[in-house]
């Protein structure tokens, strides 16, 4: 156990030297954790935004896809408003971010819930369960895609 505060940085200055974990807090602060932040709220503002955009000119059940800047600018201010939340009161940050985690638990268990009575409402055959591998590949590369997402989003990327 290291007892130093600097998370990541103290980790890399205690088994490699500071050297790297210099090398690491520069990247991290120029580019990993910018990048995280704003994959996350453009990833936000595309699920906010992409029910209020219906198609004017086609029917009820049509969507058309949410322009581009319109996404930029949501993502934009969802994170100028938290910084300013944060940066005013800590408190208040704290609050928020709460309500945040109880947001998902609920949104998490809706899923789990609806999966177990999908489950045991459903017959085998719309269950899938009877060759569950059927439309399943082996590329590659999707499976990399599919390991890289699982760490983004257990690695609080």
């Amino acid at each position: 156990m290291i007892d130093r505060s600097g998370g990541n940085y103290a980790y890399l200055d205690e088994s490699f030297g500071p050297l790297p974990a210099f090398c690491y807090i520069w990247a991290a602060l120029l580019i990993l954790i910018p990048v995280a932040i704003a994959i996350n709220a453009l990833a936000f503002a595309q699920y906010l935004l992409s029910p209020l955009w219906p198609a004017a000119s086609a029917g009820a059940n049509s969507f058309c896809s949410v322009p581009t800047e319109a996404v930029q600018l949501t993502a934009a201010f969802a994170v100028a408003s938290l910084c300013l939340i944060n940066s005013y009161n800590v408190r208040w940050a704290a609050r928020l971010q709460k309500f945040f985690m109880v947001t998902k638990v609920l949104a998490v268990s809706i899923v789990i819930v609806t999966g177990i009575v999908c489950f045991f409402t459903q017959d085998m055959q719309t269950r899938g369960l009877n060759a569950p591998f059927e439309q399943s590949t082996t590329d590659p590369s999707l499976i990399a895609l599919s390991f890289y997402s699982g760490l983004f989003s257990y690695g609080g990327w």
